[in-house]
């Protein structure tokens, strides 16, 4: 920032940073009525620890090979015909043990169903699948397209709470329902998964300038934050304050521009983008060309639009 002003130095940001990473900078709300504050993004409330630290340290020096360090424990099984139950059993029992230590160690609630698709990804990992092979379209979605001459942009964050890593996905279609765009950003260092879902609207706004819409609306399956968003009162986290502003500033660069609360049954596309990129960790973008399994999820949201 430019000393004794509330503007950024735009000449240093583009000389630091490519263009993309500039251009998001410089749309950023820069809040003039607080001190600025230091935030440990691993910890959870913002407070640095040893706990937190060593956590962080421990994950991103674990750079290990699930199918290979679990495989080495039965060698001499590998051969066997029915190689996937073997592996599903060896990396089953590896993801249960580990969840186990979470357990004992970091006092962590346990839920069966993250359990169950840590298993399936590095199941579908070693089996040279892709992830979004395991997604399935097992609710009926009812989704519908945005009115004539504006366009919809669905949003969805996932977060690790462990490990602080994050996605987001952002689905972008027109009047008719046709798929224009899809765009998963991974991350690291988020505090909440109310965060995260914020990170995903401000994402798609960001998608949205940088693609010159003017008519635009944003849906997502996080109540709280939409309301935040559409009130004057403030229904999330405090630490998510200055990114609401951050984003109601963003949305009054656009002739039109409405947020909207849609349910997760009808936002399947977008939670199917964010998952993936959180479990990837790699960031994607396309305008065609969909896997497989984003566009069966697309065309449930097509039929159900008709």
């Amino acid at each position: 920032m430019v000393p004794e002003t509330a503007q950024w130095n735009t000449q240093l940001i583009t000389f630091l940073f490519d263009g993309d990473t500039a251009l998001k900078i410089q749309a950023l709300f820069i809040d003039t009525s607080k001190e600025d504050s230091m935030i440990w993004m691993p910890a959870k409330d913002g407070v640095s620890s040893v706990k937190s630290t060593y956590k962080m340290l421990s994950y991103n020096d674990s750079d290990v090979h699930v199918e290979e360090w679990v495989t080495s424990w039965f060698f001499q099984y590998v051969q066997s015909k029915d190689d996937h139950w073997i592996y599903t059993v060896m990396i089953g029992a590896w993801i249960i043990w580990k969840d186990l230590c979470d357990v004992v160690f970091q006092g962590v609630t346990l839920n069966h169903l993250t359990s169950i698709r840590k298993i399936h990804y590095h199941l579908a990992s070693h089996m040279h699948d892709s992830y979004t092979a395991v997604i399935t379209n097992s609710n009926i979605s009812s989704w519908k397209p945005p009115l004539e001459s504006i366009l919809k942009y669905n949003t969805n964050g996932s977060f690790d709470s462990d490990s602080n890593q994050f996605g987001t996905g952002v689905v972008l279609r027109n009047s008719i329902g046709h798929c224009i765009g899809i765009k998963g950003t991974y991350g690291n260092g988020a505090l909440s998964p109310e965060a995260v879902e914020c990170m995903a609207i401000r994402e798609a706004l960001l998608w949205a300038k940088i693609l010159n819409h003017t008519k635009i609306q944003i849906e997502a399956d996080a109540k709280l934050v939409i309301q935040s968003i559409n009130g004057h009162s403030l229904l999330i986290q405090w630490e998510n304050k200055n990114i609401i502003k951050e984003i109601k500033h963003l949305s009054s660069s656009f002739a039109l521009c409405t947020f909207d609360f849609v349910n997760r049954d009808d936002n399947q596309v977008a939670n199917a983008i964010a998952r993936t990129t959180k479990e990837t960790r790699n960031s994607t973008k396309f305008f065609g060309d969909f896997d497989s399994a984003i566009f069966n999820l697309l065309s449930g949201d097509q039929n159900a639009s008709h």
